[in-house]
């Protein structure tokens, strides 16, 4: 029995490297890409004493049409709200042409002007934010340790050597290529970077497990299986079982993707990526690598 992943082993390999190496290079040199909350940015910020007689909306509008003048263009989704109105705060890549002290100056004549002197009074800061890039890297190298570690070891009790190094593997490998991936494709990956790499690792390790059984049932069934005769089998069964998972996976992610808000959107296009991810190295890896593993001919 021939099969095609078999015989394109080096050619899959040699494309996993690729992705790897572009995606961890772009990694290197570009970071992830994030939105201006978890990102090098700068941010301005609007407090005003009471937001009473539609003061703070007043306000709002104050600086708005300064940003408007000065061409300073932002994002609604990096805007925040708080405290009923009485805070907000514009968060921006780049901030050019703003100036607080006028900024300030020009939101408090205006408020006088309207409602009286002293009556509300506004303060206008204009800060530059640097996020802990060096603490999210560690967050994620941690999260995929510990899914690694619980995955191994719960198989070597239940499975065997085999069983679980083949699933360790894939899941392993599902949350590299998933970073790797993240990086290439640019989705935004704060604050789901972690979420969605822990769920390419888990999902890859069940999908996995599955395989493996499938794999250990064939044996059983046929002892003088040959390695390239387990791996086709396995592989033959299992594309249906795969692309319902990964079609399930895309439906909710689509979902999200389609009438989700801004970040809803983006933990849409990581659950997508991570779904494909998972199912993709599930269905390649996992029998090609047990099969190697395993004592077969």
């Amino acid at each position: 029995m021939k099969c095609s992943i078999a015989k394109k082993l080096k050619v899959l390999l040699i494309a996993a490297l690729v992705i790897l190496i572009a995606g961890f290079t772009v990694l290197g040199i570009c970071g992830f890409n994030n939105t201006a909350d978890f990102n090098k940015s700068y941010e301005i910020s609007l407090s005003i004493t009471q937001n009473h007689d539609g003061s703070g909306e007043y306000a709002k509008g104050v600086v708005e049409s300064y940003l408007d003048d000065k061409g300073q263009n932002y994002n609604g989704y990096d805007v925040q709200v708080s405290e009923n109105g009485k805070v907000y705060i514009y968060k921006f890549d780049k901030l050019e042409n703003v100036d607080e002290t006028e900024l300030n100056t020009l939101v408090n004549n205006q408020l006088d002007n309207k409602y009286g002197a002293g009556v509300y009074i506004a303060t206008v800061h204009v800060d530059e934010v640097i996020p802990a890039l060096l603490k999210q890297v560690g967050w994620i190298a941690l999260a995929l340790g510990i899914s690694a570690v619980v995955v191994f070891i719960y198989l070597l009790i239940v499975e065997k050597l085999a069983a679980a190094l083949s699933t360790l593997i894939s899941s392993v490998g599902a949350g590299v290529f998933f970073v790797a991936l993240m990086a290439i494709t640019r989705i935004p990956a704060q604050p789901f970077i972690v979420a969605g790499m822990a769920t390419a690792a888990v999902l890859a390790g069940v999908l996995s497990a599955g395989t493996v059984n499938r794999c250990k049932e064939e044996i059983r069934l046929n002892e003088k299986i040959t390695k390239a005769e387990l791996t086709a089998k396995v592989v033959k069964d299992s594309f249906l079982r795969h692309v319902l998972i990964c079609g399930l996976i895309a439906i909710v992610s689509i979902a999200l993707i389609i009438v989700g808000p801004a970040y809803l959107r983006w933990l849409g296009l990581q659950l997508l990526l991570a779904g494909v991810v998972s199912t993709v190295i599930a269905y390649v890896c996992t029998p090609v690598t047990y099969s190697l593993i395993k004592k077969l001919k």
